[in-house]
């Protein structure tokens, strides 16, 4: 019942906040949620997708691209689901690997299940190459994205396994891949142990089995994967037990797969003069009647429909060859009146030229009046955007994270000012130039650490701002400390190629900053509070960042007033509390 509620809560709020166009995330959630046929919910993603393509939001298209194959695979739309997979990886970013080994193996996923042997290969193949990429990127254990590359290795090279176990029977080339998942302890370590074992046992090699085996429960909250695999592991022990009982296999879960469902039933089925053969033939019986037969007629009746369409489509042809001989003997008929149709011609192509020229005049224009505008928002050394860039987008990012808060009330908007430490000895002692190449190179680190829907503004002089969608207080603190890092950790080079260390301070504050408070909207407030953030990190010791936290404050008119007391003053009557890793940190308890 709760989640009935939030299911339409959920809708509600698609109705109430219609998404933007480029809020793509918020839109393809509105789409599956409104959208209650499946020609309905292809058609808005698809548009959708058009949308992302044509701003040029190419993670966002992928994305999209990925949802409609698989829903179209579930559909039976295979062909269709092919094709959509094979364009998601071909304007997949390369910029973005961990997105594009997603799109290779959801693609491999659906070659195997759904293809025949030149598919399956192929999308084995699609599986490697993925393994193969993601485990080159493991030599660099400090990369952030480690833990994901070490999960789609391992995912990959199971996926690989069951591709030879289950579809190709392939058993000993399925070996390799399962023992390279048996030697991490993730959440499909038991599943790799069962079908290893299953995969020796089937290659004869009856001892290496009950090594897989041995000690390995399978305990899981998954009732589904708990019956089948149980099922694996029966048929397994029956290689050197032939009293072992197959009761998990004869009971399988009604969500289990088709792909798990067949494999089981064509290996009891080949359980010859024992009763589990008949039974496994009942069942695979019983698996052809209400499952793939009704897939075929439906496959039938979609032939018999595009059989339809072309028909259609001839008849319309027809109809179109009969009309042009139509206009031709008109023509003529009224060859007579040529030379007035030629004048009216003339006149008609200096009349479009002229439009064309106008035209093209006010285009030009209009592009110029873009251009001017583009330029107002831009700072002109750092290439980031100004304060009329801020005031332009800030109002969209507090309704996004409104919106956002509906499905997830730890989502934030971080705040963060920060500005360089003794900036004025840096011009004083190396000149203006070498403090605005300075300015740029700061600029580009801190681009190349922040995500694209992240804002980052020149404030003013060496002041920067960065405005942030944030999915816990946690990483409020995080991405302070990676600003810090990224700023002191590696030399800057002034105009004469010597290098200078620079460091920064950090003020930071959040929104919804406000207790109690669901009409918060002044922003001005925030970076004012993020400012008082970074004045105090300079005080106690700068290269630091500083988090401003509210413990009391419930409205604007609270939050006004303590504005306008000293800092130090409301941390003292813990009004607000700090959070920092200056050395000379003050404990707000």
């Amino acid at each position: 019942m709760n989640n009935l509620k939030k299911h339409d809560h959920a809708i509600e709020s698609c109705k109430k906040y219609p998404p933007l166009i480029d809020d793509f995330d918020y839109r393809t959630l509105c789409i599956r949620l409104t959208n209650d046929t499946f020609e309905n919910y292809i058609e808005s993603m698809l548009l959708a997708f058009q949308d992302a393509y044509q701003l040029k939001m190419q993670v966002d298209a992928v994305v999209i691209l990925l949802n409609v194959g698989w829903r179209q695979s579930e559909h039976g739309e295979i062909s269709n689901a092919f094709a959509t997979y094979e364009k998601a990886i071909s304007i997949a970013p390369q910029s973005e690997p961990l997105l594009l080994f997603h799109a290779m193996m959801e693609t491999a996923s659906i070659y195997i299940i759904h293809g025949n042997e030149d598919y399956m290969r192929k999308g084995i193949q699609l599986l490697k190459e993925t393994r193969s990429r993601n485990i080159d990127k493991l030599s660099d254990k400090t990369d952030n994205n480690y833990k994901r590359y070490l999960d789609n290795a391992l995912l990959s090279s199971f996926n690989i396994g069951i591709a030879y176990t289950l579809h190709l029977h392939e058993y000993e080339k399925a070996l390799p891949y399962f023992d390279f998942v048996n030697n991490y302890n993730k959440n499909y370590s038991i599943d790799s142990h069962i079908f290893s074992a299953l995969a020796a046992s089937e290659n004869g090699e009856i001892e290496r089995a009950k090594g897989y085996l041995n000690g390995k429960k399978i305990e899981t909250n998954d009732e589904t994967i708990e019956r089948y695999l149980g099922c694996y592991r029966s048929l397994t022990i029956l290689h050197w037990n032939k009293n072992e009982a197959l009761s998990d296999c004869f009971n399988l879960h009604k969500n289990t797969s088709l792909e798990v469902k067949m494999d089981i039933y064509k290996r009891l089925s080949n359980l010859t003069d024992t009763p589990a053969e008949l039974i496994g033939l009942r069942l695979f019986k019983k698996t052809v009647e209400n499952t793939l037969e009704p897939e075929l007629k439906k496959k039938a009746s979609k032939a018999a429909s595009n059989t339809e369409l072309k028909r259609l489509e001839m008849e319309s042809e027809l109809k179109s060859q009969i009309l042009l001989k139509e206009k031709e003997l008109q023509a003529a008929l009224n060859a007579e009146n040529t030379t007035r149709v030629y004048f009216l011609l003339t006149l008609m192509f200096a009349l479009i030229m002229l439009l064309s020229f106008i035209w093209s005049q006010f285009r030009q224009k209009k592009k110029m009046a873009l251009q001017f505008k583009q330029l107002s928002y831009k700072d002109s050394l750092t290439q980031l955007g100004n304060r009329r860039f801020l005031e332009s987008n800030i109002t969209k990012e507090l309704q996004f994270i409104d919106r956002a808060r509906h499905s997830d009330e730890n989502l934030i908007l971080g705040f963060f000012i920060f500005d360089i430490d003794h900036f004025k000895k840096i011009n004083d002692q190396y000149g203006h130039d070498s403090g605005d190449k300075i300015l740029v190179e700061l600029s580009n680190r801190i681009n190349n650490i922040i995500r694209g829907t992240d804002l980052l503004i020149r404030w003013g002089g060496e002041e920067f701002l960065c405005i942030a969608r944030l999915k816990s207080d946690h990483e409020l603190a995080q991405l302070g400390e990676r600003i810090k890092n990224v700023v002191n950790k590696h030399p800057f080079k002034l105009i004469n190629g010597e290098p200078i260390i620079v460091t920064c301070t950090i003020g930071a504050a959040k929104y919804p900053f406000l207790f109690n408070s669901y009409t918060e909207n002044n922003w001005e407030q925030l970076i004012k509070l993020a400012d008082l953030a970074l004045y105090w990190g300079k005080e106690k010791s700068r290269d630091c960042w500083v988090i401003i936290n509210n413990e009391k404050i419930t409205s604007d008119e609270e939050l006004k007033a303590v504005l306008g007391e000293p800092l130090q003053s409301s941390i003292d009557n813990k009004i607000l509390s700090i959070t920092s890793s200056c050395e000379s940190q003050i404990n707000s308890d």
